[in-house]
Formats: C-alpha cells, sequence, structure tokens
C-alpha cells in the first residue's frame, strides 16, 4: 500500500472526485479526514471507507470560513497526530458566472472565496502543521480553465483555480527545503455533480466529449491514480507541477 501510516485530508470529500479520492486514499492505507460541509455525503463516504477496512473520521467543515478550518484542522491532530497530505478538492461554478463586464461583485466573490480563499485557509493551517513533523504533501486540483480559454465566459471560475495554481506554485517554492511538496492536478471535463445541470443538455455533452482527444468526459476515478502518485513517496522529487488528467484537452 502506497499511503500506508500517512494520514490525509481531502476536501469535498463527500461526492465526486473528491469521495473517490478518498475512498482510494485509505485503501493504500492512508487515514482519511473527511473534510466536508454535507453530514449525509460525508457520512456515505465514511461508511464506504470503514466498510471496507480503511481508517477514516468525518469532520463537517465549512472551507469558506477560516476559523472552521482552523479547528478542522486542529481535529485531524488530535485524532492521527500529524497531517502528510492535504488534497484541495472543492470547487464550485455559478450559473451567474459571465463575461467580465457582465458578472456581479457579489458572484466574483462566491466563488473567489469558495475556490480560493478555502484552498488558502486550508494549506495555511496544515502547513504549519507539515513544518512540526518533517514535511508533507500539498495536491491542489486545478482546472483547464486556468490555463487555456476554455470557458471564458466563467471569468470568476477560471480566475480563482488560477489563483490556485499560483498557490501551488507559491508553496513548492517556498517550503522546498522544509520537504513539503506542491503540485496541481488538472482534471478536464468529469463527469461529477458540479456540472451535473450542465451535460443534461445533449448537445453540451457531446461537444464536451468532442472537445477531449479520448472523445469522452471524465470519470470520478480518473484522477484518482495521480492523487495517490502525488501523495505517496513516488513523487518526493515532484514540486511545482501541473499534472493532467484531461482526456487530451489542453493538448489540443
Amino acid at each position: 500500500m502506497k499511503l500506508k501510516n500517512k494520514v490525509a485530508i481531502v476536501t469535498g470529500a463527500g461526492a465526486g472526485m473528491g469521495r473517490s479520492v478518498a475512498i482510494r486514499y485509505a485503501k493504500e492505507g492512508a487515514s482519511v479526514v473527511i473534510a466536508e460541509i454535507n453530514d449525509d455525503l460525508a457520512n456515505e463516504t465514511l461508511a464506504e471507507i470503514v466498510s471496507n477496512g480503511g481508517d477514516a473520521i468525518f469532520v463537517p467543515v465549512n472551507v469558506g470560513e477560516e476559523r472552521q478550518v482552523e479547528q478542522m484542522v486542529s481535529s485531524a491532530v488530535k485524532k492521527y497526530g500529524r497531517i502528510d497530505v492535504l488534497y484541495n478538492n472543492v470547487a464550485k461554478m455559478h450559473k451567474q458566472d459571465a463575461k467580465v463586464h457582465e458578472l456581479s461583485t457579489e458572484v466574483w466573490n462566491e466563488l473567489m472565496n469558495v475556490n480560493m480563499n478555502s484552498a488558502f485557509f486550508c494549506c495555511k493551517y496544515v502547513i504549519a502543521e507539515m513544518l512540526k513533523t518533517g514535511g508533507g504533501s500539498v495536491i491542489i486540483v486545478g482546472s483547464p480553465t486556468a490555463l487555456v480559454a476554455c470557458s471564458s465566459s466563467d471569468t470568476a471560475y477560471s480566475c480563482s483555480k488560477s489563483g490556485g495554481h499560483a498557490l501551488a506554485r507559491v508553496i513548492a517554492g517556498a517550503y522546498g527545503k522544509e520537504n513539503i511538496r506542491a503540485n496541481i492536478i488538472i482534471p478536464g471535463t468529469m463527469d461529477t455533480p458540479m456540472i451535473k445541470d450542465i451535460i443534461e443538455d445533449k448537445k453540451i455533452k457531446i461537444d464536451l466529449e468532442n472537445a477531449a482527444m479520448l472523445g469522452r468526459l471524465g470519470a470520478s476515478n480518473d484522477v484518482d491514480g495521480l492523487a495517490v502518485f502525488l501523495a505517496s513517496d513516488d513523487s518526493s522529487y515532484c514540486t511545482g507541477a501541473y499534472f493532467t488528467a484531461d482526456g487530451g484537452l489542453t493538448a489540443l
């Protein structure tokens, strides 16, 4: 098992890619902290991990609230004594996201808080713990929209994800000598609850499938392998890097 004896926090672990990664981390031997705002979804993830013999706890948290994040990290350390992996997965899209001149400040602020501030809050408090125990791995889930203009009308979402990319690289540069690594996973268009409403339109779904070289949407578990690699010692010389699991979307 590649993550034996490691402790991993997975934010947004109640559904989609977050749930899939949390379950995979537990199968690889990690003790998993399910950081989730939705009690029902979190408990489903917890039950699956426990039923398969894994070790996990659920800590309710709104990761857009700094004090709640601080308390979540404190609870994780109290239970397990350390944190080796932070998997920053939480993200939100908004139907009212728009081009710059059409975008409301309220939507901008909401997406910046959910997508960008949450990653900063989690990194802030987890890194403080990693410095005490000799290092760790920070993984931020990014987006193709932060690299190429494939979603140019989703201004707030795209900019918030760009900020996450920058945060990972700043962390990589600032803490490398303390054995703290930070990398970015860039999924493509994934068939997850976040875009459920969008892909109900069959034409849009077909267009999104055709935009990828592999001709399909990604599944929740298509990032699991990268997530394990970056959390494990196999990636000990990888930091400040982009790892894509996007079906070739950003290579077109």
